[in-house]
């Protein structure tokens, strides 16, 4: 059984000599006591090699700092310049598709309730076969005019898309 000299460890913790005193105190041996020397010498040498890791080896984690500090010099190198055509288009399509969803869901609500009310829904039926036909006869049956069509379609797309 130890005795309490008073002394601390090697690496300035008392816990080993207190614990010999409450075992000697009690009668019962403490956990480094009872797993012999060499495993309070494993013990303190993790210890010893845990108070030295921070110092001496690599540090744990930190990537997502790194990857900011490595956007933080691709952009101060290269500048926002040649980044903000594209991520202008990429903001205008994709506020035009969240525009878009909203739309037709309001517009999928507002014929739903529309439908429910009797021959309200055959009515619009009818009158959305009447703007087809109107269409048809103003921009697809003469060539000038499906040209026209294509011509505002694609000026469209250009502006949206790019």
């Amino acid at each position: 059984m130890r005795q309490f000299t008073g002394e601390t460890s090697a690496d300035g913790d008392d816990a080993v000599a207190r614990s010999g005193m409450a075992a000697e105190v009690s009668g019962v041996a403490s956990p480094h006591e009872q797993q012999g020397p060499s495993a309070t010498a494993d013990a303190e040498e993790s210890r010893a090699e845990e108070s030295r890791a921070p110092d001496t080896g690599p540090v744990q984690g930190g990537e997502f700092q790194l990857l900011i500090e490595k956007l933080q010099g691709w952009l101060a190198s290269q500048g926002w310049h040649p980044s903000l055509p594209i991520l202008k288009r990429s903001t205008r399509s994709l506020g035009l598709l969240i525009a878009v969803c909203i739309l037709l869901r309001l517009e999928g609500g507002f014929v739903s309730t529309l439908n429910s009310i009797p021959l309200l829904g055959r009515a619009l039926m009818l009158l959305g076969l009447l703007r087809v036909a109107l269409f048809t006869n103003d921009n697809l049956l003469r060539q000038d005019d499906r040209k026209r069509l294509n011509e505002r379609l694609q000026q469209l797309i250009r502006e949206t898309i790019g």
